[in-house]
């Protein structure tokens, strides 16, 4: 379970991805599990994108790891690597910095799928716990609650959910209330979330004004 206030390509340690002059456009590159087939680019540092065949190739470490979890051939060919990485330098002493007004949602999904042994729609008991004690995203300056979809398994019985994510995120770009935050954070629902704990992080990270 996690939370994210920065864009995916941000760490909290104030490191940014960012495309090598010879790499795919930022929205072309994949995360691991997606196709990068067409782009030959990885969303997260670190990681190549080994081809399989013709039509599929992914990101990994390496392609040994990749192999084990396919009962597929791998060419294992590498078409490229990640997006880059550049360093976000926290503002000058004396100059203006971001300030802390978070806009937090999350995801749920009535029908979601869960592992073993956990009971269905879990989720919503845990949000309606929360909002009655202003816990988690509740206790940010503004929170939304989004529904998911059920997602389906993938080739190696991993969710297949990004679809769904991006359809989200698309829904909290339209609506808008972000806008009048200066952080937007996608928690999952059943996270362990302090607010203030995230203000503190971005007090000591001093992210000039305009981040």
């Amino acid at each position: 379970a996690a939370a994210s206030a920065l864009p995916p390509n941000v760490s909290a340690h104030g490191v940014q991805s960012a495309p090598p002059p010879n790499a795919s456009a930022p929205h072309s590159c994949v995360w691991e599990g997606d196709n990068c087939i067409v782009s030959g680019c990885c969303r997260h540092p670190g990681l190549k994108c080994f081809r399989r065949d013709d039509q599929w190739a992914t990101c990994g470490v390496n392609c040994s790891e990749l192999t084990q979890a396919s009962d597929r051939h791998w060419s294992c060919k590498e078409l490229g690597g990640d997006m880059g990485v550049k360093h976000l330098k926290p503002a000058a002493p004396e100059t203006a910095v971001a300030n802390t007004s978070l806009f937090c949602f999350t995801v749920v999904t009535p029908a979601g799928v869960v592992a073993h042994g956990v009971q269905p729609g879990y989720e919503q008991e845990l949000l309606q716990m929360m909002k009655a004690n202003a816990w988690g995203i509740f206790a940010c300056d503004a929170s939304q609650v989004y529904q998911g979809a059920r997602a389906q398994k993938g080739e190696w019985h991993s969710v297949i959910n990004t679809d769904i994510f991006v359809k989200v995120w698309h829904e909290v770009q339209k609506e808008g209330l972000y806008k009048a935050h200066d952080w937007t954070v996608k928690v999952d629902a059943d996270a362990v979330f302090f607010p203030d704990r995230l203000r503190t992080h971005l007090v000591d990270l001093r992210p000039p004004k305009d981040t």
